[in-house]
């Protein structure tokens, strides 16, 4: 996993409950913010499906959340 930073917007941090997870694998990244219970295992293999298109993969947990993803081109 690489590092990234996350700038915080608006109320996000006051509704309980609510996290920024980030995962990034090279130039694939993703953001989950919101309730999103998967695991860490999970949240670290999900940059792949993004790398390929596979868009709709990161919309299959559950609970109410965004994903922000950029392949890196």
């Amino acid at each position: 996993m690489g590092e990234a930073g996350i700038e915080a917007r608006g109320d996000l941090s006051r509704v309980p409950g609510t996290q920024v997870r980030v995962a990034c694998e090279g130039p694939v990244g993703l953001a989950v913010g919101g309730y999103c219970p998967v695991t860490e295992k999970v949240l670290r293999a999900a940059p792949s499906a993004g790398r390929v298109g596979c868009w709709a993969e990161l919309t299959r947990y559950s609970g109410p959340y965004q994903v922000i993803a950029d392949r890196g081109r």
